[in-house]
């Protein structure tokens, strides 16, 4: 890798940046049926950490399966990274309790979480993960953090912004939520009563 790197210099090519996980991220999405039968299970007062399946990273089990395949937002959302995107962790030396930090901050943990409001754009850019996207600039594929107005927030698999006349006046995305019964798609709109449009965080995750 350095004699590549050396001849690049040499060449006057920069390296090629890292390619992100968008692509990944889609195709491990289409994997889960949308008909109800991975359902939702968000038991507030238990450790669970809201994943269909066991996930295992550098010999480590960082998150536990639901044997009926249940899931919440965020728990969804850190298995489809894991599944998708694992290989930046390796490729950049992370190990296993690299790995569960990483979990604990997809899930607002306290003793790693700094903003609360940005959850999994935090967890990626602290980590060197993946980068901020303006809303505007934001593709499926990338993961998305919002918040209502009720207070309510949400984990989620960014698709595409609705328009009106050029404005965005709604969010596309894939998550796990009682709304859908579990896994599926759903479209929510922006403005009053709804998703504040100030508190929408969108990351985009790099190999």
């Amino acid at each position: 890798m350095k004699r590549i790197a050396l001849f690049l210099a040499l060449a006057g090519c920069a390296s090629p940046a890292p390619r992100d996980c968008n692509d990944a991220i889609l195709a491990v999405t289409r994997e889960y049926p949308t008909d109800g039968s991975y359902g939702y299970w968000w038991p507030k007062d238990s450790s669970w950490e809201g994943t269909t399946r066991d996930i295992v990273y550098d010999g480590r089990r960082l998150a536990t399966g639901d044997p009926q395949r249940r899931s919440y937002c965020c728990g969804l959302v850190f298995e489809v990274y894991m599944r998708a995107c694992a290989d930046a962790l390796s490729s950049r030396g992370l190990r296993a309790h690299d790995a569960h930090e990483l979990r604990l901050r997809f899930f607002g943990d306290s003793k790693v979480t700094r903003d609360r409001k940005r959850l999994v754009q935090d967890a990626l850019v602290s980590m060197k993960l993946g980068v901020a996207v303006p809303l505007e600039e934001a593709r499926a594929g990338d993961f998305v953090q919002f918040w209502r107005v009720n207070g309510s927030g949400h984990q989620a698999v960014f698709l595409e912004w609705v328009r009106d006349s050029g404005a965005i006046v709604a969010i596309k995305y894939w998550s796990s939520q009682k709304a859908t019964n579990g896994i599926g798609v759903n479209v929510e709109r922006i403005g009053e009563q709804a998703i504040n449009r100030a508190e929408i965080f969108v990351v985009r995750a790099n190999r």
